[in-house]
């Protein structure tokens, strides 16, 4: 085996930089855990001052680079690690400090939002967005590398209370009072939002003070206790003020509260405006309503149409986007009335299965890995930091590049192989409960599965305590584990360039060459050896896979005998 020097340096990142003295230590990189990069250094105990710097409770964590320099005969290879530290322990006896590492998933697992964030669920066009947004919230400046993106819809079904809400077959629905002058509603058949084009006009028969155009019934049925989320499109003469609010009622009509107003001065052109309440105490009935701030002069308008009036799914922007029975189906709604058109309330009804949007608010002190994994893992995908701080959106084909070689007598140290049924490591199918308690404090339970054939042999079940987010986390975990099954372990001279997922030629004494893809990369900084953990098949001499540079696959010499491509 050739000779080979491996030269080790660690550096305290600050101003300035401190130079730490190596004594040992090792650095694993693993495709199958968060982080992906963790490790642990032993330094000689540093100075005061360096000791104190140590200290992984600052903010920001200290961040330490181990650089690996190595010589061969054909050549040279250097490596470094960024990464944080998490931990410090000082044995005096020794002389010794202990340095604990890890790449920057374990910074997304120590932070979350100190109230519920609901700002994710405006990506729902784009998972490398969400997960953008999130990263910066934790670590500004995280890098994303470029690659595939996907949406993450977060559909819910929904019921539009208000009864002829755009003013489509006539205004008897809709009153209006006022404290002096007058109003005179009239109904327009076109002229409002392209969604709504027909809407109340409301003109000013005299000035008027103190104007209200409300529902003439008082019996959209709401639910004690529950969120509610009321909307209408205004248009105004200019300088006029409207606010949007609603009166909550008891069974017999008497008035328990009032919605709190949102305010605001339209202008001609249409605007929306909306108001969130609870219908607190014993609320079962409430009246939307549309009030006038101040004097309308004479001949003024206020025009009202696309009214909504829904339950809280979470997605407050959702929630505040009109909608009737009369909309056109899409690829994921379906819109209905519930009886007659524009006389009855209006449904929307998702038709593909998605994340609910629970899954996409970001609950107050969930921390921000527990948040992600399960929507980036729904889309078959994995969210991983190398150690130089770039993020990464992984498939289960991802390469990491480059290619490994073990043979034995030639830079084989130790090797052994391993096939197993029992280490719940593999599986051909899987069953992935769900289950969550909502904003109304029901409790709620989802299933997602997947099995690679009906004659599936071996059935594995996840329980998760999180909001569904959407299906493909069976599908995800079934396909990562069919490599899983079987696994070879050697260990080489350090090659600098080896890293998790990369491609893996093994040849062992007296077995099949294996093939396949590195999962777990283990650098020990005491022996200058790497440990190569591997997923891999049995691959005959002719497999097109083991043909060299630039030779074709007719030329294998027992006439081309092809091979699935490894897991």
């Amino acid at each position: 085996m050739s000779v080979s020097t491996h030269v080790y340096q660690a550096v305290l990142k600050g101003s300035p930089d401190r130079a730490l003295s190596l004594v040992g230590g090792s650095i694993s990189l693993d495709a199958s855990r968060r982080p992906h990069v963790s490790g642990s250094i032993t330094i000689a105990v540093p100075s005061l001052a360096t000791l104190a710097a140590l200290d992984p409770r600052m903010s920001p964590a200290p961040r330490i680079v181990v650089t690996a320099d190595a010589t061969f005969p054909w050549g040279t290879q250097t490596r470094s690690f960024n990464l944080g530290l998490r931990d410090r322990t000082v044995n005096l006896a020794a002389g010794t400090v202990t340095l604990p590492l890890a790449s920057d998933e374990a910074l997304l697992a120590d932070k979350g939002p100190l109230e519920d964030d609901i700002t994710p669920l405006n990506y729902q066009a784009s998972l490398r967005g969400l997960v953008g947004y999130v990263l910066d919230k934790v670590i500004p400046g995280a890098t994303l590398a470029a690659g595939a993106d996907v949406p993450v819809p977060a559909l819910a079904e929904s019921s539009n209370l208000i009864r002829n809400p755009r003013v489509a077959v006539g205004i008897t629905d809709w009153l209006t009072t006022w404290t002096s002058g007058g109003l005179t509603p009239t109904r327009q058949a076109s002229g409002g939002p392209s969604y709504a084009p027909t809407y109340l006009a409301v003109q000013a028969s005299a000035a008027t003070v103190g104007g209200y155009i409300y529902l003439s019934e008082a019996s959209l049925a709401v639910t004690p206790g529950k969120l509610y989320e009321l909307s209408v499109d205004v248009g105004a003469n200019a300088g006029i003020n409207v606010q949007v609010d609603a009166i909550l009622y008891d069974a017999a009509g008497n008035i328990v509260n009032f919605a709190t107003p949102t305010a605001i001065t339209p202008g001609a052109s249409w605007k929306r405006i909306a108001t969130t309440f609870v219908a607190v105490g014993n609320t079962v009935k409430v009246r939307p309503r549309v009030f006038i701030n101040g004097t309308m002069p004479a001949s003024q308008y206020v025009n009202v149409t696309a009214w909504r009036l829904s339950e809280s799914t979470g997605d407050r922007a959702a929630d505040r986007l009109y909608f009737d029975g009369g909309f056109t189906d899409t690829a994921q709604y379906d819109y209905g009335w519930a009886q007659t058109a524009h006389a009855s309330i209006s449904t929307r009804k998702p038709l593909i299965a998605s994340a609910t949007p629970d899954a996409l608010t970001w609950r107050a002190g969930k921390d921000a890995m527990s948040f992600l994994s399960p929507l980036v893992q729904a889309a078959g995908l994995r969210l991983v930091c190398d150690e130089q701080r770039v993020w990464t959106l992984r498939s289960e084909g991802y390469d990491a590049g480059g290619a490994l070689e073990v043979r034995h007598g030639v830079n084989l140290i130790d090797g052994s192989e391993r096939i197993s049924r029992d280490d719940r490591e593999w599986f051909d199918a899987a069953v992935v409960v769900y289950t969550w308690t909502d904003r109304n404090g029901i409790r709620q339970e989802r299933t997602d599965y997947y099995a690679l054939s009906p004659s599936y042999t071996l059935l594995r079940r996840f329980e998760f305590s999180t909001p569904f987010p959407g299906p493909g986390f069976a599908e995800y975990a079934v396909r990562r584990a069919q490599g899983r099954g079987r696994q070879v372990t050697v260990k080489t001279v350090a090659d600098w360039n080896a890293k998790a997922e990369q491609g893996i030629t093994v040849v062992l004494e007296g077995a099949p060459t294996q093939t396949g893809e590195t999962s777990v990369v283990t650098f020990d900084f005491d022996t200058d050896e790497v440990t190569l953990t591997s997923r891999t098949i049995d691959t005959p001499p002719g497999a097109w896979v083991l043909l060299a540079a630039g030779q074709k696959w007719t030329d294998s010499p027992v006439g081309g005998s092809w091979i699935g491509e490894a897991v």
